[in-house]
């Protein structure tokens, strides 16, 4: 406790995220865990920088690998493209509000990106208009906080899986929209929020069909945010119905590079791209330290014992 108690007053803990990448197709990782010697970490990040949430798209046989690019100093994350696991992310769409989670997809040979940015109030479609640098914003298709978007077409209708921001259970409550033109209008499922469940609701990569079976991605924040990835098998999913199972879980590697956090699994063709989370010690600066003392000092003094 005491070790607690003086890590905490002089040190800020500041978290971490990078990419890797395994090669192995991700419908495998419905049945099997991943190997984490197995993973090729990046090791190009901008400095003062983490990137998170991985997303793959190939066009005219070239690979760009979108990713939330979080600015420490600025606060806020931005859209960055790697075409080169070789060389370091370069930003491509940024706002003045935070943005991440990349989902990309195609339409009528048109490719179109849905960052998350719940901070605007809204979930905006981007269109590609040189690819992978030129992005421009092309429509709203949800005037609401949507967190980590996910799409895919499905049995004729395109299936939109978020959560909420402003319900305070962007972790939890699972809400779907489907449509026929994903650039049309979206109509809401009528079981919404079709899930409550903070182990299993939460997007977290590319949906997945495998032997038949449409699977997806989606967080386990019940110890805490980004803890790991759990697979569900969607049973069921049409305009009236939807149901799914969790029948896979996959965790951070406890003593590997990245052990505090797991919060996306998607495709890239024959490979599969991850995220992982490590927790940083800083260094408090002097007057973060007085400030922290200070107000340790009040609550022994003020708080009355029971």
């Amino acid at each position: 406790m005491l070790k607690n108690i003086i890590t905490n007053l002089l040190f800020q803990r500041v978290p971490k995220w990078n990419i890797g990448k395994l090669e192995n197709k991700i419908g495998n990782f419905a049945t099997a865990l991943i190997n984490p010697s197995k993973v090729e970490w990046y090791k190009n990040l901008n400095p003062g920088t983490f990137i998170a949430d991985p997303f793959s798209y190939q066009f005219n046989q070239e690979e760009a690998i979108f990713v939330e690019e979080y600015d420490f100093k600025k606060g806020k994350g931005h859209i960055s493209v790697i075409t080169n696991w070789n060389k370091k992310p370069e930003k491509i769409i940024e706002e003045s509000y935070h943005l991440s989670y990349p989902f990309v997809f195609s339409f009528d040979n048109e490719i179109y990106m849905l960052p998350e940015a719940y901070q605007s109030g809204a979930l905006w479609i981007y269109k590609c208009v040189k690819f992978p640098y030129k992005w421009e914003k092309f429509k709203i298709i949800i005037n609401e906080p949507a967190v980590d978007a996910s799409l895919i077409h499905f049995n004729d209708y395109w299936w939109l899986f978020y959560t909420l921001e402003n319900t305070g259970e962007a972790h939890s409550k699972l809400y779907i929209k489907y449509c026929k033109n994903p650039l049309g209008i979206w109509l809401n499922h009528p079981q919404n929020p079709v899930k409550n469940d903070i182990s299993s609701s939460r997007s977290a990569g590319t949906l997945f069909i495998e032997n038949g079976k449409l699977y997806r991605p989606a967080q386990d924040c019940s110890f805490r945010y980004g803890y790991g990835v759990c697979i569900n098998e969607i049973e069921s999913l049409n305009p009236e119905t939807f149901i799914e199972k969790t029948v896979f879980k996959h965790f951070p590697e406890s003593e590997g590079p990245y052990p505090d956090g797991l919060h996306t699994l998607s495709s890239a063709e024959t490979n599969t791209l991850i995220d992982g989370r490590k927790i940083e010690l800083k260094l408090k600066s002097p007057k973060e330290f007085v400030s922290n003392l200070a107000g340790i000092i009040k609550k022994r003094l003020f708080t009355r014992p029971q």
